[in-house]
């Protein structure tokens, strides 16, 4: 039992299975991230659906389906009527009191004499 040819024998099964250790463990570990990715898509997708049932229940209402339709078309009910509310403000750039110019061609020297 203690000669060398059953020890040298004893550590070359214990070498080839710690390969076979060792290749397990690394599979084990990329299991255990695709698993974490898994859930984490899981969960993602649940809270997706949440929100898409959520919007499907309100599309089905009546108060939904008017606002995708206003939303969609130009549509208003009867006796409504569109307000367009304009800023004052200058920074907008748009003045609608201002008329714009055309801008004036620059004469050369000699047409300013020659019009004299």
């Amino acid at each position: 039992m203690y000669s060398k040819l059953t020890l040298a024998f004893l550590l070359l099964c214990s070498i080839l299975l710690s390969f076979s250790v060792y290749e397990r463990y690394t599979k084990a570990k990329e299991m255990e991230e695709k698993k974490q990715e898994s859930e984490s898509s899981y969960n993602d997708l649940s809270e997706r659906k949440e929100q898409l049932k959520k919007k499907v229940d309100y599309l089905e209402g009546k108060q939904g389906i008017e606002s995708e339709i206003r939303r969609n078309f130009d549509v208003v009910k009867e006796g409504e009527e569109v307000v367009i509310i304009v800023d004052n403000d200058s920074s907008s750039g748009y003045h609608p009191r201002e008329v714009e110019k055309e801008p004036e061609e620059k004469k050369s020297f000699w047409s300013k004499w020659l019009t004299w």
